[in-house]
């Protein structure tokens, strides 16, 4: 079984875009991965990209390069799952907030190669257009208790106000039951 034949609503999926400028940022971010999205119902995804907020098919991860890493939080209950999935759907059709992006992206250079450290304001949950990783880790927050240890490890999050894929490796990593990683068979 494929580590995408092996996903579930609510799981997180992580991938390395294909196209050259990711890659770049990646590496001036020292991010694993530039991308991540939330596995829905019918073997689709959300995806919060420019210019808005789509669902796509799982199968879209898949390609050559992409090297999907699927994240699954522990759910206490169907149901706590299943309200994570409804808040998370509530983007489709919002805006990419490419500003953001960029600024964070520059802020993780910094922070990362020159050692500056300037932090932004986090978003709340009333903002008006989004980022894929701050989407997901207010709403885990927001929907999960279990996620509140997330205030005792070092992340991006925390230190510059931006979160970024390499922050749900190290909550993967530090908190492994909180987030599993998936294996392929």
């Amino acid at each position: 079984m494929t580590i995408l034949e092996r996903a579930q609503p609510g799981d997180l999926v992580l991938v390395r875009t294909r196209r050259v400028g990711f890659a770049f940022g990646r590496r001036l971010t020292r991010n694993r991965y530039d991308h991540i999205a939330v596995v829905l119902h019918n073997n689709e995804t959300l995806n919060i990209i420019m210019p808005k907020t789509v669902k796509l098919p799982l199968s879209t991860f898949g390609k050559p390069g992409n090297a999907p890493l699927i994240l699954r939080p522990n759910w206490n209950t169907t149901e706590q799952r299943d309200k994570f999935l409804m808040e998370m759907e509530r983007f489709i059709g919002g805006t990419y907030d490419t500003k953001r992006a960029l600024l964070g992206s520059l802020l993780t250079f910094l922070n990362t190669w020159v050692g500056i450290r300037i932090k932004i304001k986090k978003l709340t949950d009333s903002a008006s257009k989004w980022i894929c990783t701050e989407a997901i880790i207010i709403n885990l927050l927001k929907i999960s208790p279990d996620f509140e240890v997330l205030d005792r490890i070092k992340l991006d999050y925390h230190t510059l106000g931006f979160a970024t894929t390499n922050d749900f490796l190290s909550i993967s990593r530090d908190y492994p039951k909180l987030l599993e990683v998936i294996r392929a068979d």
